[in-house]
This record gives C-alpha cells, structure tokens and sequence, in this order.
C-alpha cells in the first residue's frame, strides 16, 4: 500500500466526518438524511480508498468496482456526485498537507492526480446518470463540463494555497528575518554573529522558494496580461533557477488573448513540460514557440535532453502521471497533444487546437510592460 492510501486508510474515521461536514456547509445533498448520507458516503469512500491503493502502487487492474461505485452513488445527480467528490479530495489533500512524517516529495500532486482520475471516471463511466432514477447517459457535452469544473476546483485551490502561503508563512518567514537583522545589530561574540548571518541566508532562501511556490500556484500574470506575457516571465524565471536555455517564439499571439481557459490549459502544459525536462531529461537547450497554422493553434515544447521511449499512457496510468494531466489538459479544450521522443534524440511536445477563440484586445500589452 502507498503512503497515500496507508495515511488516509489509518484515518478513515476522521477524513468521513470532514467529508460529511464540508457537504452539509456546502450544501451539496442537502435534503438526504443525515444516516442515508453516512452510508453512502462509507461506500463511495472504500471504492475511492481501493483505487487510491492500487493506482499509487502501479498495480494492473487498479479500476474501481464501478459498479459498487453507482450503487453506492444511487440517487445522486451528476451535480451532487461532481460536488461531492471534489469536496473528498478537498478534504482527503488537507489532510495529507498535515502528514509530515515520511511524505514522499511528489505525494500531495501524486495524490491530485489519482484523484482526478477517480473522478473524471465516475463521469466517463456513466455511473451516475445511470442510476436509479434512470437519468439519461451523460452526454459527451456534459462530460466536457464536468473535467472543465475539475479543472476549474484545481486551479481555485491553488489560488487558496498560494494565498495561505503568502499571508501566513510568508509574514512568518518576514518576520523571523527582521528578528534576526536586530540580533546581528546588537553586540556579540563573532562565532554567534556568523551564526545569525547563516540563519539569515537560510531564511532569505526560504523565502524565494516561498514566492517561487506561489508564483507557480498562482501566475496572476496570466489573468491580467494573457499567456504571451504570463510564459514569458514563467521561462525567465525557469531559465534563471535551472540554468537552461530556454528560446522562445511567442510573436504569434502578441496581442491576442485566448479564452482563459485555452490560457490557463496552455500554460500548465509548458509548465509541466518543463519541469519534465528540468528533472529527467539533462538537457542544455529547450525551446518554447506558438504558432497559428490556419484555424489552429499550435504549440510545440522541445528539448535536446536524453529523451525516452514513449509509452502507452492510458487511464489509470500511475507511472505518468504528468504526461497523462497535460494529455487530459490538451483534450479539456478541444485539443490534442502528440509527444515524439526517442533515446538520446531529444524530446518534443505538440499541442494543437483547433480555433481556439481567439480575440483581439487592444488594452492587453503584446510584451512584457517590464521590458520597457
């Protein structure tokens, strides 16, 4: 069994009773009873903690018992189980931020993504919208619109995280750095004077990894100014961090913004690309362009790193996990993602999507207004 599931099996009991509590507040299943609630709810969470130990695990036939899944989902509509299921993972994430001892570096986004999974399935599976008040197939647009609403709760709780962080642990860390600054003002022995001048450099790093954090949870930048200017300062600061070169061929869109959600699928994608890159492939150059090709848009990722065989990625996927999420991200707004990578020839990432709604804004700068 993974840490994932081992944590979340070991408290069971108290991650149920959040679960039911966060819906009550939300008032998702309201008018069912509160002992109709706990049943059910017992139910739904043993499928969800089966698939969460099997696909941390990488073990064939990790798959839910769908079909205990829609029993247990009897009665719900597609709002109420999408509500439901989002408020677990809300609740299950919370918990495993507070489970320091022995947490693998990956496991809070490992566990984002088998959750994810769990849920987009419940909607692709057809297990609700089948069930006993014999509501109609869900639909492919309606499938669409709940992995929009999936997408849509990830990036809400980053915005939460990154406010969390910049209000809470970043006043601390500011803080204990002014501490420090009037402790190296007042008179002491040399050795203790160096200790406090490493404690500051240790507290001013920690601090640029915080904001770091946040910058990557929340690029605001985005929201404000468009995904030209958005991937611009993302990739300066890449390359500043990692030391890799990175070019960049972003005039194809200068001046023009997306919807935002072709924004925000986009910049996760290169986000997510990158740091594959940063991490597996020992590269030196990686590059980054947008092109218009007719009514598509096309982004291309590439790298001259080690690269790798390509694998059959497919659901419940637990080796790859990043390609998959910028897969399902390409595919959420009409897109499709092709990835052609052999060993030791490098790496490159293709995102097409067709007439992806652009529109001219004249207010939205074409550059970084820094730059100026």
């Amino acid at each position: 069994m993974s840490w994932i599931a081992a944590r979340l099996d070991a408290r069971a009991a108290e991650v149920r009773l959040a679960w039911i509590i966060r819906m009550r507040e939300e008032g998702i299943l309201a008018r069912m009873p509160d002992e109709e609630l706990s049943a059910q709810a017992e139910r739904v969470q043993a499928a969800w903690q089966q698939y969460l130990a099997s696909a941390g695990t990488g073990e064939v036939g990790g798959e839910p018992d769908w079909g205990e899944v829609r029993r247990a989902l009897a009665g719900w509509s597609i709002e109420d189980a999408l509500g439901a299921l989002l408020a677990l993972r809300a609740v299950c994430r919370d918990l495993l931020a507070t489970e320091d001892a022995g947490r693998p570096e990956d496991a809070i986004a490992t566990f984002e993504r088998i959750a994810d999974r769990f849920i987009t399935g419940v909607i692709s599976q057809g297990v609700v919208g089948q069930n006993l008040q014999h509501e109609s197939e869900c639909s492919d647009r309606q499938q669409a619109e709940v992995l929009q609403r999936v997408i849509a709760a990830q990036e809400e709780e980053r915005k939460r995280i990154a406010r969390e962080l910049h209000d809470q642990t970043g006043q601390s860390l500011t803080s204990l750095m002014i501490g420090l600054r009037r402790l190296e003002a007042a008179q002491m022995p040399e050795e203790e004077r160096q200790a406090i001048a490493e404690l500051q450099q240790n507290a001013n790093r920690a601090l640029d990894e915080l904001h770091h954090l946040i910058f990557e949870l929340r690029p605001s930048v985005l929201e404000d100014l468009g995904l030209v200017v958005a991937l611009q300062r993302y990739i300066e600061e890449f390359a500043r961090r990692t030391g890799l070169r990175v070019e960049t061929e972003l005039d194809a869109l200068a001046g023009v913004r997306l919807e935002p959600a072709v924004e925000i699928a986009l910049y996760r994608i290169v986000q997510e690309a990158l740091t594959n890159v940063d991490r597996h492939a020992r590269a030196t150059t990686a590059s980054v362009l947008l092109q218009c090709r007719g009514d598509s848009l096309l982004l291309i990722v590439e790298d001259d790193g080690s690269g790798f065989v390509v694998p059959e990625i497919g659901a419940g996927d637990s080796e790859h996990f990043g390609l998959m999420g910028m897969q399902e991200r390409a595919a959420l707004i009409g897109g499709k993602l092709t990835i052609e990578s052999s060993p030791g020839a490098g790496t490159t990432i293709y995102v097409e999507v067709p007439r992806p709604g652009c529109k001219e804004r004249s207010a939205a700068p074409s550059a970084d207004p820094r730059a100026s």
